[in-house]
């Protein structure tokens, strides 16, 4: 492992643990639990925050065993998150895709392979393991220093967002009335 323990501490520091896995996993669950407060219960965001960290602990704890690095595998477990978080939105942009009337036959084309689960499930593994491949090829590159720059960003982007969960999306302020100015996306008179 890359925590080797030096004389006078009891271990490697907080900043060189890789806990931002952590909060990558349970972020966007919190994010969404904000955003629709009386729709979706605590305990539901509860559990599957604990179910995230659970599941995250084992792939850190397994990709650190395989990868000989808390730092390597941190990041690859990362990777793991963020393509399985990214995998609804992609899907959904290219069912939508599917809606518009002029488009390239190669982007028909595209845009109806990838909307198959199946396909898109293959392309987005692909993708996740070419990236993992990566990290694991620049290993050497990868240190505590790393973890402790990704712990930071990430701890600083949940502090820079803390208050913005609440508003709600696509300028509707919170009686359901238009608000324009909260975004730049055309407003909308009804919630269809």
């Amino acid at each position: 492992m890359d925590s080797a323990k030096q004389p006078g501490t009891l271990g490697i520091s907080w900043r060189e643990r890789p806990w931002y896995p952590f909060v990558v996993a349970t972020y966007p669950l919190w994010f969404l639990y904000v955003a629709n407060l009386g729709q979706v219960s605590a305990s539901a965001a509860i559990v599957a925050s604990a179910l995230a960290l659970a599941v995250v602990a084992i792939l850190l704890w397994v990709a650190a065993r395989v990868m000989g690095s808390r730092a390597v595998g941190a990041m690859a477990v990362t990777v793991i998150i963020a393509g399985f978080y990214a995998y609804g939105p992609v899907h959904d942009i290219y069912v939508r895709a599917q809606t518009v009337d002029e488009m390239a036959p190669a982007a028909r084309w595209l845009s109806t392979t990838l909307a198959n689960h199946t396909k898109l499930t293959a392309v987005m593994l692909g993708l996740c393991a070419l990236v993992i491949a990566l990290i694991v090829k620049r290993r050497a590159n990868v240190s505590p220093r790393v973890t402790g720059a990704c712990n930071i960003t990430v701890g600083g982007r949940v502090e820079l967002s803390s208050g913005s969960a609440k508003e709600q999306p696509y300028g509707w302020s919170s009686n359901g009335s238009c608000a324009p100015t909260r975004c730049a996306r055309p407003c909308r008179t009804s919630r269809a």
